[in-house]
C-alpha cells in the first residue's frame, strides 16, 4: 500500500493556552501551548502486509515507512510549569520519519473462544536534528 494524506492541526494544537482537561488526552503530564501559525502535516507512507492462515490460526506482519512534512510536535519554550518542567509549544518541524512494523496473530480454540494478539514497534526521528520524536 502506498498512500499520501494531509492532517490539519487540531483545535488543541492551535488554541490551547493553559493546562485544562482539553489536553488530558496527551496523558504525559506536560503543559502545552497552542500555536496559531501551524501548517498542516503532509505524509507519504508505504506499507507491505503478509498474512498466513491455517485451519485454526493466523499470523501476519506489516512493516511500514512514513515521511511527514511539517510534523507537529511540542517543543520546549522559555517557561516552566507549576512542576518545574519546561512548557511545550506546538511547532512544525520540517521533516520527520516514522518506521516500524506490526505483528498480528491468533488461535481459535473453539467457536466461542479465540485468542488474538498484536505487537507493534514504531520509531520516529526528527530529520532536522536527528533526535527522536516526542510522540
Amino acid at each position: 500500500m502506498v498512500s499520501r494524506w494531509s492532517r490539519a492541526p487540531s483545535l488543541v494544537e492551535r488554541y490551547l493556552w493553559t493546562p485544562l482537561n482539553a489536553s488530558a488526552g496527551l496523558a504525559d503530564g506536560r503543559t502545552y501551548l497552542g500555536n496559531l501559525d501551524l501548517d498542516p502535516e503532509t505524509s507519504m507512507q508505504i506499507a507491505l502486509a503478509a498474512t498466513r492462515k491455517g485451519d485454526c490460526w493466523y499470523a501476519g506482519v506489516t512493516p511500514f515507512y512514513q515521511n511527514v512534512y511539517h510534523y507537529i510536535q511540542g517543543m520546549p519554550i522559555g517557561r516552566k510549569d507549576m512542576n518545574g518542567q519546561p512548557v511545550l509549544q506546538y511547532v512544525n518541524i520540517d521533516r520527520a520519519e516514522l518506521y516500524g512494523a506490526e505483528l498480528t496473530g491468533g488461535w481459535e480454540f473453539t467457536d466461542e473462544l479465540t485468542l488474538d494478539t498484536t505487537l507493534s514497534y514504531v520509531r520516529g526521528r526528527n530529520m532536522d536534528t536527528g533526535d527522536d520524536l516526542y510522540i
